[in-house]
Formats: structure tokens, sequence, C-alpha cells
């Protein structure tokens, strides 16, 4: 293996056990460490050097891991990107009202058992394509800056959406609700395609408000489906 090879794997392994020790000591803890990058950042400005270098510290990469028990990161605050693709939560993924500030990534991510979304707060792109989520997945008062996407996503369980904003374009496309799926007084302020998506359970978008296109195209509603006081 050549020289460079080696060194960026024993870095990258490096950066994964420091963030593994770093989440062991705690919320407070990985927040205070939060709070100085992101002090950190807005000193650095525009210079693209210095910032290559913060996102290097301050990028999450917790890929194709495999977490035996519940992961709790609830109420965590991510300076930067946080990739989480391809990884395997095996008991309850806890991340209610945690911040990420950059791109959040969990493609390919499969969650085993329960996942806790609610009062989330994604300040960029939150990636969800493909993700499988067997257990009931809480999404409520949720909100996405950017583009949200959960392109053929599956929901083996109750999907919860209720209340939640969408600031950029959201993609649904594909996505395959075995459960009841809830997206009551939801906003939707860019885009929304829910084209070819398929609910096999009850499908609720009441008081819902679509600011931009909706597409339902080849969309399939199995059991009842609500659009009562719902705003295109």
């Amino acid at each position: 293996m050549p020289l460079q090879a080696a060194v960026l794997l024993a870095l990258d392994a490096a950066r994964r056990e420091a963030i593994l020790a770093r989440l062991g000591e705690g919320a407070a803890s990985w927040n205070g460490w939060a709070g100085e990058m992101l002090r950190l950042r807005g000193r650095i400005g525009a210079d693209d050097a210095l910032l290559a270098l913060w996102r290097l510290f301050a990028d999450v990469e917790l890929i194709d891991e495999i977490f035996e028990g519940d992961f709790n990161v609830a109420g965590i605050i991510f300076p930067a990107a946080a990739r989480f693709a391809g990884s395997a939560f095996c008991g309850d993924a806890w991340f209610s009202e945690a911040h990420v500030h950059g791109a959040a990534s969990f493609r390919d991510a499969s969650f085993r058992a329960d996942a806790f979304f609610d009062r989330a707060h994604f300040a960029g792109d939150a990636d969800f394509g493909a993700a499988t989520l067997h257990g009931t997945a809480e999404f409520r008062d949720m909100r996405c800056e950017g583009v949200a996407c959960f392109v053929e996503a599956e929901f083996v369980g109750d999907a919860w959406f209720r209340g939640s904003r969408f600031d950029g374009v959201t993609q649904f496309r594909g996505v395959r609700h075995a459960g009841e799926a809830g997206f009551g007084d939801c906003r939707f302020t860019g885009p929304a395609d829910f084209g070819e998506a398929e609910f096999a359970g009850n499908a609720g978008f009441e008081e819902t408000r679509f600011g931009q296109m909706a597409n339902f195209a080849a969309a399939r509603f199995d059991r009842a489906a609500w659009f009562s006081n719902a705003a295109f």
C-alpha cells in the first residue's frame, strides 16, 4: 500500500475513534466542543484552505458503522456535516432535537428498531435516500432548510412527519410506506415530489401547505388518504 494511502487510512481511523470517544463523554461535553468549533468557523471566514482544514476536524464521519445497542445523540449539535451513510442502527436511534449545521447523510442506512428525529433541525441537505426504517419513524416537528431526500426509502413501521417544515426541495419519490404515514400540518415551501410513492396504510395530509408544485403522479394509496383543509 502506498505511504500516502496508509497515512489517510490511519487518519480516518483516528478521527473515527476520536468521534466515538467524544460521543461517549455525553451531550454536554460534545456540545461544548461543537460550540468551540462553530466559533472557530466564524473566525475563518472565506479562507478556503483553513475551511478545508476545519472540516477535517468538524465533520462527523461514521459511515458503514454497526451500532449494536441504542444510539443516543438527542440534543447533540453537529457543527459541520454528519455522515452515517450505510450504517446499521440495531437498537433505537435517538436524534431528537439534534442540530446539524452541514449536510446530513443517512443514505442506505438501516434502522432496525425505532428511529427518533422529532424536532431535529437540518440546516443543510438531509439525505435518507434508500434508507430502511423497520420500526416506528418519528420525524414530528422536524425542520430541513436544504434538500430533503427520501427517494426509495422504505418505512416498514409507521412514519410520522406531523408539523414538520421543509424549506427546500422535498423528494419522497418511490418511497414505500407499509404502515401509517402522517404528514398532517406539514409545510412544504419548495416543490414536493411524492411520485410513485406507495402508501399501504392510512395516509394523512390534512392541514398541509404546499407552497409550490406538489407531485403525486402514479402514487398508490391502498387505504384511506386524507387531504382535508390542505392548501396547494
